[in-house]
């Protein structure tokens, strides 16, 4: 029983590696070819900009497109095209960087390459889906390098501005403090002035 039960976990441990490395599935009976994303979508860093709606929608596609197989691939690539091209138009100002300008523009170009050799081999197909996913990956880890660098300027400028305040509050104060000075120091000259002092 034992023989048999280990001899079963490993067939399936085999046929199971056969199938991740065919990189196939089994739809309605038929072996279906899955598009070989897996790996190549990171699971860690930004994939959301505030008022960037274009790249948010973005990443949720081409988290959809992870590990798809090829006819849901096809039609979600074709889906993307609205989104890819908003892209450049749609980012907030603050992304409007040289970085992020040129990866947008890579990430357009390799899209517009993988959407025109749609009929290629499969090799073909996936190496250029590849490069896309590669592309966004750029793009992703430009925008948190930016989002950060953003965020640091932003932290930064709130600081010198508290400190500018608190320098202007201590001048007030210290301001307030010599008038108070000036006017006793003065009372005896107005004493003097109006003919009231003791002499």
């Amino acid at each position: 029983m034992k023989k048999t039960i280990i001899t079963s976990l490993f067939a399936i441990a085999i046929a199971t590696g056969i199938q991740a490395q065919t990189e196939t599935m089994a739809v309605n009976n038929m072996l279906v070819e899955m598009n070989g994303t897996q790996d190549d979508i990171n699971e860690t860093g930004v994939v959301g900009i505030s008022g960037w709606t274009s790249f948010n929608e973005l990443s949720s596609q081409m988290y959809k497109l992870k590990g798809a197989n090829y006819f849901n691939t096809i039609k979600m690539i074709r889906a993307m095209e609205p989104t890819v091209m908003s892209l450049e138009a749609t980012k907030p100002m603050w992304m409007n960087t040289e970085e992020i300008n040129e990866d947008v523009a890579d990430f357009k170009k390799e899209y517009m390459e993988l959407t025109t050799e749609m009929n290629v081999d499969n090799d073909e197909f996936r190496e250029n889906l590849e490069e896309i996913s590669e592309q966004y990956e750029d793009l992703r880890e430009e925008a948190m390098e930016t989002f950060i660098d953003y965020r640091k300027t932003v932290i930064d400028g709130n600081e010198e501005y508290k400190e500018e305040i608190e320098k202007d509050r201590s001048k007030m104060m210290n301001s307030k403090d010599g008038q108070e000075e000036y006017k006793e120091e003065t009372k005896e000259l107005k004493k003097i002035r109006d003919g009231k002092s003791n002499q």
